[in-house]
Formats: structure tokens, C-alpha cells, sequence
């Protein structure tokens, strides 16, 4: 009697492997379209803020030009564009704004 019951609760094992396996199949290709999509999004968001550090040092060079003071060296111009906004931390600049100022803002930025 227990070797009868024994065949179908070795089927239903079996089955419940087999569902596991399927599981596990459908969330390992779920996470690989994950780290797809995030490498992906991670790179267009490098590129983004490249692109606005880019226009920020053409506004610091037109302020500075407006403002009187000096151009920064064509070496740290390139080395801050290499760097990401992480790797070189920079020192706040206190200056009076103005509304000429803040239009020449909205022309770089919004483009």
C-alpha cells in the first residue's frame, strides 16, 4: 500500500522541480534584461551629463569674460571634461547675478 502512494508523490516532486526550474529560468532572463536596460540607461545618463558640464564651462567662460576675470588653462579645461562632476570637486564662485545673466543661462541650457 505505501509503494502505491510512493509513485504519485514522486511524480508530484518531480512536477514541482520542474515548475522551480522554469521559475528560475524566466527570473534569470528578467534580471539580464534588467542589467541590460540599466547599463543602457547608465550610459545615456554619463553622456546627458557630459553634455551639461560641456555647456557649463562655456556659461563659467562667459561669465568670467563678462566678469573680467581670467580663462581657465586649456589643460584643466580637458581634464574637467575627461573627469566625471564626481572625480573633481569645485569650489563655489560668489557672484552678483544679474538678469543678463540669468537670460545667457536659459539660451545655453535650453537649447
Amino acid at each position: 500500500m505505501f509503494e502505491e502512494m510512493l509513485t504519485p508523490f514522486m511524480v508530484f516532486m518531480l512536477l514541482c522541480f520542474v515548475g522551480l526550474m522554469v521559475m528560475f529560468f524566466f527570473m534569470l532572463r528578467g534580471l539580464d534584461d534588467l542589467s541590460r536596460s540599466l547599463r543602457s540607461e547608465r550610459s545615456a545618463m554619463l553622456d546627458q551629463l557630459r553634455s551639461i558640464e560641456e555647456r557649463l564651462d562655456v556659461l563659467n567662460a562667459l561669465a568670467r569674460r563678462h566678469v573680467g576675470g581670467a580663462q581657465p588653462d586649456k589643460l584643466q579645461r580637458t581634464s574637467r571634461r575627461v573627469a566625471t562632476s564626481l572625480d573633481a570637486p569645485r569650489l563655489p564662485e560668489k557672484q552678483d547675478r544679474t538678469d543678463q545673466d540669468d537670460n545667457i543661462t536659459e539660451f545655453i541650457l535650453h537649447e
